[in-house]
């Protein structure tokens, strides 16, 4: 407390007792009147009362400069938050879009990679039966059976995925007849204690994740009894082999017709980017906001929330 205020309490129950200003001074005078000799000397009494009047006054107009600064300056920093807000917040969204651009742009090569009907495919494969590459003939064969082949042992079929390979055995055959062992780059299959096949693949497999089963089939003209083979190429490699098993007969991978991808056929990342383009095309056909327009707007209503005592009525967001 300082001097200037150490009697605001007793001051203040007189102004509230009064009512009023002019009740205020009039209890003040008349306490100088009866107790004091202050009126004794009517011009002193006049110009101490006129003095005290103007140095107030010239104290209560610095009072007002002072909490005009303050207030200029507690604005001006709200204004500073603000920006510094919106800076951040724009930040964040351009780092978004980058990082959803990054995705996208990986997405469209898998599945770039992963469609064959594109003209330019159409156009290849047009080219590629009407007029043969120099020093290589078309030999007027069909398609390979399941993108695959036959040997003397085993059919051969696969995906971009996957290769499957089915040994056609006795109606007799049991599994414990039968031993088989996976690696990441070798193929070992003994049947009844006689090796059977003990080949390198041309590439690396994922052997963690290849099974075989002993089952009744109907594959490329044979009906009976076969040991399957269902093997995970390495790493989703997504391109077509010319063999299934080294120094085995290659198959002309041009010749390969497949199946136009389903988004079920692909991974989980690049399903959901197919999915937003999708999406997005079909939300722009119906002059609706795209995902990414949706979430800038939630984010926003969000950060509107957050923030109540900042003024957006004059703000423009794209």
């Amino acid at each position: 407390m300082t001097e200037e205020t150490q009697f605001d309490n007793i001051f203040m129950t007189v102004m509230q007792n009064k009512k009023s200003i002019d009740g205020f001074f009039e209890s003040v005078y008349g306490f100088l009147r009866r107790n004091t000799d202050f009126f004794t000397d009517q011009q002193r009494a006049e110009k101490v009362i006129t003095e005290q009047c103007k140095k107030q006054y010239s104290l209560y107009l610095n009072d007002q400069k002072q909490k005009e600064a303050k207030e200029k300056e507690k604005k001006e920093r709200e204004e500073a938050k603000r920006l510094q807000r919106e800076r951040e917040l724009k930040v964040q969204q351009e780092k978004e879009e980058q990082e959803k651009q990054k995705v996208q742009a990986e997405a469209e090569k898998k599945v770039q990679a992963t469609t064959h009907i594109s003209s330019n495919k159409a156009q290849e494969t047009a080219d590629d039966k009407s007029a043969p590459v120099e020093g290589e003939e078309d030999d007027g064969t069909p398609p390979p059976y399941g993108n695959g082949g036959k040997t003397e042992r085993y059919i051969w079929t696969q995906t971009l995925n996957e290769l499957h390979i089915y040994i056609p055995v006795a109606s007799t055959m049991k599994s414990k007849f039968v031993q088989i062992e996976f690696s990441i780059k070798h193929l070992k299959v003994v049947i009844e204690g006689k090796s059977f096949i003990d080949q390198d693949f041309p590439e690396n497999i994922n052997a963690q994740e290849c099974l075989w089963t002993l089952e009744d089939g109907d594959i490329a003209g044979y009906k009976g009894k076969l040991i399957h083979l269902s093997i995970e190429k390495w790493k989703n490699q997504m391109h077509w082999w010319e063999c299934a098993l080294q120094g085995d007969e290659k198959i002309n991978t041009k010749k390969i017709s497949p199946e136009s991808s389903k988004l079920s056929d692909l991974d989980g990342e690049t399903r959901s980017t197919v999915e937003k383009m999708m999406f997005d095309m079909r939300q722009k056909q119906a002059g609706l906001p795209t995902s990414d327009e949706l979430k800038k707007q939630e984010m926003m209503k969000n950060f509107m929330k957050q923030h109540p005592e900042m003024d957006f009525s004059k703000c423009k967001f794209n």
